[in-house]
């Protein structure tokens, strides 16, 4: 087997750029609740720096590690990104795993072990260790929580944007990513308006979102949480309402049309939009 570095070494081992692995990958047993969620790479620094680990998760028989050490002035351990064969296995019961290799041919061989545990789906621990001076160093990888737990289409109704549509059944287009819990959902009559369209993002630049021209402050929707109203064209009219929550960006807009373009009309549609946005706030993450 071998692997395949793009590092620079700072050793008696500088300038190789292809190693030849000797490696052991101990996943064996069967699959229990600390299975992780999958497709997922889990990356992140490892406690006091020596290490960035990589673990990427195609599914509980498809299972790859890699290392990466840090490029430090005047360290021993040899600077480079170690990618472990991605060799099928089984995760154990309890949700760990061992991988070990060496990554050099010329003595004293480079050698690396990551060992770990699953805590939960979403959360692992483990040890990174290696000689050369690369040391040993604990690492803990947390993918965040869905930013909702259901499709963007799926809160609409169960927040009563169907009434916005006067009784009738709008046409329907989705996107939505349950590891992540964000997507878009659009509402719409064939002739279309009125639309109503709901983006959830993990950051406000992801919003598919117009400009505000002359933003109102809403409450009871967390800080910053805004109303635009304006005209869209001749006879249509576009309500937009953004806000957020630790970990997810929302953007809610609906354009309808008003032949009178009343007052009344206008007020009773941003009630009933931001009663929308009311019943979706508590349930996204």
């Amino acid at each position: 087997m071998t692997l395949r570095s793009n590092g620079r070494l700072r050793s008696s081992v500088a300038g190789l750029v292809t190693f030849f692995l000797i490696s052991s990958i101990a996943l064996a047993g069967s699959v229990g609740a600390a299975v992780p969620i999958h497709p997922e790479t889990f990356t992140g620094p490892s406690a006091h720096g020596r290490y960035i680990v990589s673990l990427d998760v195609q599914s509980p028989t498809d299972f790859a590690v890699a290392i990466t050490t840090p490029d430090k002035p005047h360290a021993k351990c040899p600077y480079g990104s170690y990618q472990f064969n991605n060799t099928p296995g089984i995760l154990k019961k309890s949700g760990s795993f061992s991988v070990s290799g060496y990554f050099t041919t010329e003595p004293p061989q480079l050698r690396f072990t990551v060992t770990g545990t699953f805590i939960t789906p979403r959360s692992v621990h483990g040890t990174a260790t290696g000689n050369h001076g690369c040391g040993t160093d604990t690492f803990t990888i947390t993918i965040p929580p869905p930013a909702a737990l259901a499709s963007p289409c799926s809160l609409l109704a169960k927040a009563g944007a169907g009434a916005l549509f006067g009784g009738k059944k709008p046409q329907v287009e989705q996107s939505y990513s349950p590891l992540s819990g964000t997507g878009y959902c659009h509402e719409s009559l064939p002739s279309g308006t009125p639309r109503i369209d709901l983006y959830i993002e993990p950051s406000s630049a992801d919003l598919n979102a117009r400009p505000f021209v002359a933003p109102t402050r809403l409450a009871g929707l967390g800080s910053g949480a805004t109303l635009d109203e304006f005209a869209a064209g001749s006879s249509d009219y576009e309500i937009q309402i953004f806000f957020h929550r630790p970990q997810t960006w929302v953007y809610l807009q609906f354009v309808y049309t008003s032949p009178t373009g009343t007052a009344a009309a206008e007020r009773a549609a941003e009630s009933h939009l931001t009663a929308v946005a009311r019943k979706i706030y508590p349930v996204l993450s």
